[in-house]
């Protein structure tokens, strides 16, 4: 039972700030401040890797608004994809984060053009992609990667990485979002 005059105000904020319709401008303003490129991501990725990283707050940074939702799914699979990922990000716990002695960032792209063709890099990602390529506006680009330690090209891949609206986006397995 609510027995204090704002914290009713509270609890409504702070359920607007995990449905993902509220965001802490101060972190999402953090996903802006990177180009759209390969090196922009780079720079934004080497964040994770800091010793004293809160991965957490850096995930969230890169939580996608309803507008960005919109934006990058066609209109019928927006609607399903922001129900999703209202939910992943409710339940997002850890975030993405780096394993002990991982220090190197190894990144892939491909398009929806090449994801809908089967071209260019479109085969490094995973199949769940080509599914869903349809449901995909034109345009983007979607990024890859994985932490690895050293000389390595073994980590844990992270994909769905795009630039919406000006600032990266973190779009999770798009796929079981549109139930494929």
């Amino acid at each position: 039972m609510i027995k204090k005059p704002g914290q009713r105000l509270v609890l409504c904020a702070l359920a607007l700030l995990f449905s993902g319709f509220l965001g802490d401008n101060s972190i999402q303003a953090q996903g802006n401040r990177y180009a759209n490129s390969s090196r922009g991501l780079r720079q934004l990725l080497s964040q994770f890797l800091e010793p004293k990283a809160d991965t957490r707050k850096l995930t969230l940074a890169l939580r996608p608004s309803r507008k960005d939702i919109f934006t990058y799914f066609k209109k019928d699979a927006a609607q399903i994809a922001l129900e999703y990922y209202r939910n992943v990000w409710i339940n997002m716990n850890r975030g993405i984060r780096p394993r002990y002695g991982q220090n190197r960032i190894l990144i892939a792209k491909t398009t929806v053009k090449e994801l809908r063709s089967g071209t260019g890099n479109s085969s490094l990602f995973p199949g769940g992609y080509k599914k869903i390529a349809h449901q995909l506006n034109e345009g983007f680009t979607i990024y890859r990667f994985k932490f690895v330690r050293n000389n390595s090209k073994f980590g844990m891949m992270v994909d769905g990485l795009v630039f919406v609206n000006g600032r990266w986006v973190f779009f999770p397995k798009p796929w079981r979002a549109l139930g494929q």
